[in-house]
């Protein structure tokens, strides 16, 4: 790390990256470095847009990891996570990845080893383990005032409706609502309860509102039915 500010380097010049800029542009000790984004002229865009001064573009993020910087964020699509991540940490740069960590498990273990080879440090952006109500229910978890914990509920939705661009194309976004706004329930869930150790995991995927033409075009079929029954002798008013 240099002695006057953290130099980091930006993988991706999409519109998460300009909401990391924004950030990064508020801290005096840190700088950013290049940007580097496949779309020739991209990079320099964003730069231009995002006002960075004294800041380098590339077509090649290998050529921003070749630089001697600190950090490196990587904001590109889903399908585009692993293996930026994996380079990042084999040069020694420790790399923040966006949400989700990954589109496959095998992919997620490689990113792990190979932080833990090279000691460089990897972190997901779950922006949620820092809201207030998460930090307050892992209080409250690890204070053990609610005794032994049993169950848990959570979830999430978007209130104007489906995504487009590399959110919903399998071929960059690599799966669905979970992987875009289903790994923050999951994630909020696990770090409150302290990240224990999951024994099964099941799951089910639908495209009921995907197939609707309020939402998508109408060239979707979905025929399939999910209903839950939760069930308990005892409710909290009968308590």
């Amino acid at each position: 790390m240099s002695n006057d500010r953290v130099r980091i380097g930006i993988i991706g010049g999409g519109g998460i990256a300009q909401a990391h800029a924004a950030q990064y542009l508020k801290l005096p000790d840190v700088h950013v470095t290049a940007v580097a984004d496949i779309v020739p002229g991209r990079a320099q865009a964003f730069i231009e847009r995002m006002g960075l001064v004294g800041t380098r573009a590339f077509t090649d993020y290998h050529d921003l990891l070749a630089l001697d910087i600190d950090g490196v964020d990587i904001c590109t699509f889903n399908r585009a996570h692993c293996q930026p991540a994996i380079d990042a940490l084999v040069a020694h740069k420790h790399t923040m990845v966006v949400k989700p960590m990954s589109v496959t498990l095998e992919e997620a273990v490689a990113m792990v080893h190979t932080s833990r080879k090279t000691g460089a440090m990897l972190m997901i952006n779950f922006i949620s383990r820092w809201e207030p109500h998460t930090l307050a229910a892992r209080r409250v978890v690890a204070s053990g005032e609610l005794g032994q914990i049993y169950y848990v509920e959570s979830g999430g939705g978007r209130r104007y409706g489906i995504p487009g661009g590399t959110f919903i194309s399998k071929a960059t976004a690599g799966g669905g609502a979970v992987l875009d706004i289903g790994c923050y329930a999951i994630d909020t869930v696990m770090y409150a309860l302290g990240n224990p150790r999951p024994l099964t995991v099941s799951a089910t995927t639908s495209a009921h509102l995907g197939s609707s033409p309020d939402y998508s075009p109408p060239n979707r079929t979905n025929t399939g039915r999910l209903t839950l029954a939760p069930s308990t002798w005892k409710t909290l008013g009968s308590l």
